[in-house]
């Protein structure tokens, strides 16, 4: 027969694993460091411009057309990162780029993010965010 005693051990046991492996999990699979980039553009008539250098902005474009900004990024890390983007909903069907870049100690990169604008999207401003993740690169020993 188990004691009580036993039971409300082996529980507290189980607890205190599953609060660790919970730290553990949250600790290392966190990003080093997050950044929120707004994207603007408008779909208009005529074209326009924005240089605009704190933000991705596209200015007025036409519909059926796209247009190209760069994202600097920078590992200010003495390791290399990896990197991954994610468009919010409002305008991810419109925007492209590469992902989950690995990017040396130190270095600095110029990302083209690519808006495509269909020809059947409404006038009108449009508005999102990129979130830049950047995380400890844990994949084989980097050279480049």
């Amino acid at each position: 027969m188990i004691k009580k005693e036993n039971i409300k051990l082996w529980v507290i046991v189980f607890l205190l694993l599953v609060i660790i492996i919970n730290f553990i999990w949250v600790f290392f699979s966190s990003p080093l460091k997050v950044e929120i980039v707004p994207v603007k553009f408008i779909i208009g008539d005529r074209l326009g411009f924005d240089v605009n250098s704190s933000e991705l902005t596209y200015g007025i474009i036409l519909k059926g057309n796209s247009g190209v900004r760069k994202l600097i990024i920078e590992n200010n890390y003495s390791f290399p990162v990896i990197v991954r983007l994610y468009v919010s909903s409002e305008i991810s069907d419109y925007i492209y780029s590469e992902n989950n870049l690995i990017i040396d100690k130190n270095e600095q990169i110029k990302l083209p993010v690519i808006l495509r604008v269909p020809n059947d999207i409404e006038y009108g401003n449009y508005t999102g965010k990129i979130r830049v993740e950047f995380r400890k690169y844990k994949g084989e020993k980097f050279n480049r």
